[in-house]
Formats: structure tokens, C-alpha cells, sequence
């Protein structure tokens, strides 16, 4: 067999054939289009066929068969050296800290049916971060890393502490600037059931972008979600969503909790992408399962194979949906996060090598002052 064939078989590349041929190279994040008689050729040297014997079943020229795979060798060779994947980075490797995750309280005001805080963070009393220990992790955090990129808060739920985030908004604008670096953007994770007029004065303010807890139409959400009194929560964060938006200080963001209360309501995480898209006008939305013990009967997963290829379901129609925008199609509905973050990443070609940014990308903080990856 010639040099190029086995060096053909040696690279570590994927190929689909499907409707369009694609060679996809993981290590650059390459996706080539290929004709249905280049996918056949590669398909048959990569089963580890001579060309003489490729060219024999295509019925072409021995040399034709050898000409396209130098050609897509050289091809490959020239992209590997302008292109490369990152190196897995930990927090000192790029000087700056791309997230500091503030968890301002261990108290919430909703009693949703699968949180596991109930087990372990909310079985101690109710704690906010005193305003000067949030203050010393900013110093500490501005003094070890040259940039803090973006600051998160979380609980608990954090707009029960309106004066806090305001509090650690303006110390961390404040000492940044001090320090001369670039001011770190802010976000929130809330479940959309308090939304004050102090709240929103320092949403505005800061650009606080908001993540809201959905978990889907109300006879699924006001199932999960329920304030202490059992009293349903659907109704209020719809509204709460809609003066965020109309406040218009940034994107809004939709996160998603499936339990196995969306499998009995025929709900599935396709659906929930057309709900979320029709509902609060969102492009994407996360969507995850909730963490629960296998037992559990508010697991989803208990009914095996069939739930699980839902996520197989809606990761297609987010591809589809996400192609039919860059081609400049009417938006159909919202896809799948994950996917989105995974095309663009193909499309930037500047790929991610962690699969999570815990220890690697963010830090913790709790509301004792202790710190985590998580």
C-alpha cells in the first residue's frame, strides 16, 4: 500500500454520508463538503483498500485515486498548521478568570418538587454573604487574576437580595477600575418570581443579564415550581419575564428542568423549544434533566431508551432550525443551547476543550465565604 493511503488511514478524521458528504477533522473543527463519489473513495481507503482496487471497483484510473487523496492530504496538512485547538486551560493559564459565580443565599422563597438544595444547603440557617467578606473575595479575586470576565450571581435565589447585588455591582465596578482592568459584566440566575422596582433600577443600572427558571406551560411548571404555600408560580414569572424584556437591557435567557411530570404530559423537549420560542420570543433555551436518584419518581428516565432519544429529536431539529437561519429563513423556534454553542463553535472554528467550566473557567463562592469549582 503507498505512503499516502496509510497516512490517509492514520489521520483522525470522521466522515458522514449523509444527504451532503461531509470529512469533518476534529482537531481543526474542518468540515468539508464532499461529492457522493469523493465520500466513496475515502470510505473505501479507509477501509484500508489499495487504490488499484478502489479504482477497480469505481471504475476509474489508478492514478485519478491516488491524485485525490494527495490532493485532500495536502489539504489537511495546510489547515492543521493555520488551525489549531486550544489547550485545555486551568485558571492561571490565561491570567484572567472568565467567571466568579457569587452564591449570595441559601434561602428561597420556592419549594420546587426535585431541588436537592433541600437536602444539603438549605438544611443550614438562612445566610446571606456578609457585604464585607463579598467585598475581600473581590480583592482577592482582582488581585490574582488580571481580568474578572463575567460575575454570576445564584442562591438560593438571589433577587431576595436586591441590596446585596447592588452592593457587590458597585465594588466590583469600583475596584476593577481601581485596579485599572475592564469592568466584568454581570448575570443572574433567578427563578423570575420577585422582580421589585429596586431590583429592576439595578438591573438596569449594571445590564444584569437574567436567566429564568421555566420549566414549560403552566400544567407542567405549576407542578414543580410552588411557592411554600403550594401556591403556583407560572402566571407571576410570565410577568416578571415580560418587564424584563421590555426593559430591553439584555438578551433574556430561558433554562429548563425535565422531570418525569413532562413525560406525562406528553411534553416533549421539542415541544418545550416551540413553547419556550412562542411564549418569550427566545432563540435558544437550556434545557437539562433534573438530577435525581434512579428511583426517583419524578425521574425522567425510568421508561429506558425511548426518553432519552428525545434528546437525539430535539438535537436534530435545533441543527435543522440553527442551518435554516444562516440561510436566512423565517426562525422556526428556539433550539437546544448546547447545540447552538456547538455550531457556533464549528462555524468560529475556535473550538472549547472543556466540557464543563468548573475549576477550569469559574470559581464559587458560597454564601459562608468558602470557595468552589462548582
Amino acid at each position: 500500500m503507498s505512503t499516502i493511503e496509510g497516512r490517509f488511514q492514520q489521520e483522525e478524521v470522521t466522515l458522514f454520508d449523509g444527504p451532503v458528504p461531509v470529512l469533518f477533522v476534529p482537531a481543526t473543527l474542518g468540515v468539508y463538503c464532499l461529492t457522493a463519489e469523493a465520500m466513496r473513495v475515502l470510505q473505501l481507503v479507509r477501509e484500508g483498500l489499495s487504490a488499484e482496487t478502489v479504482a477497480g471497483t469505481l471504475g476509474c484510473p489508478t492514478e485519478t485515486i491516488n491524485a485525490f487523496v494527495e490532493r485532500t492530504m495536502k489539504t489537511l496538512e495546510e489547515d492543521r498548521k493555520r488551525i489549531a485547538l486550544p489547550e485545555p486551560r486551568t485558571l492561571k493559564s490565561g491570567g484572567s478568570l472568565p467567571q466568579l459565580v457569587f452564591m449570595v443565599n441559601n434561602y428561597c422563597n420556592l419549594k420546587c418538587t426535585y431541588c436537592y438544595e433541600h437536602e444539603n444547603v438549605f438544611t443550614a440557617p438562612s445566610a446571606s454573604i456578609p457585604k464585607e467578606l463579598a467585598t475581600a473575595a473581590l480583592e482577592m479575586m482582582s488581585d490574582i487574576f488580571s481580568r474578572i470576565g463575567r460575575i454570576m450571581f445564584i442562591g438560593g435565589e438571589p433577587a431576595l437580595c436586591e441590596d446585596l447585588l447592588d452592593y457587590i455591582c458597585e465594588q466590583a465596578t469600583a475596584i476593577t477600575q481601581r485596579k485599572g482592568q475592564k469592568t466584568p459584566s454581570f448575570c443572574m440566575i433567578t427563578n423570575g418570581t420577585r422582580f421589585t422596582p429596586k431590583l429592576a433600577e439595578v438591573v438596569a443600572r449594571y445590564q444584569i443579564q437574567i436567566t429564568f427558571s421555566v420549566d414549560g406551560p403552566p400544567a407542567v411548571h405549576d407542578k414543580l415550581r410552588v411557592h411554600h404555600d403550594n401556591s403556583p408560580s407560572f402566571v407571576t414569572i410570565q410577568q416578571n419575564i415580560q418587564r424584563y424584556r421590555e426593559m430591553d437591557v439584555a438578551p433574556l435567557a430561558i433554562e429548563c428542568t425535565v422531570t418525569d411530570v413532562h413525560r406525562k404530559a406528553n411534553l416533549s423537549m421539542s415541544s418545550l423549544l416551540d413553547f419556550f420560542s412562542k411564549e418569550f420570543g427566545v432563540e435558544e433555551a437550556h434545557v437539562a434533566v433534573a438530577g435525581l436518584p434512579a428511583d426517583s419518581s419524578l425521574n425522567p428516565g425510568q421508561d429506558g431508551v425511548a426518553y432519552f432519544m428525545e434528546f437525539s429529536d430535539a438535537a436534530r431539529l435545533s441543527v435543522e432550525r440553527l442551518l435554516g437561519r444562516t440561510m436566512g429563513r423565517e426562525p422556526q423556534g428556539a433550539a437546544l443551547d448546547l447545540v447552538t454553542a456547538m455550531l457556533r463553535g464549528l462555524k468560529s472554528r475556535k473550538g472549547n476543550v472543556q466540557m464543563c467550566p468548573a475549576g477550569t473557567t469559574q470559581l464559587v463562592i458560597d454564601s459562608a465565604g468558602d470557595i468552589y469549582p462548582c
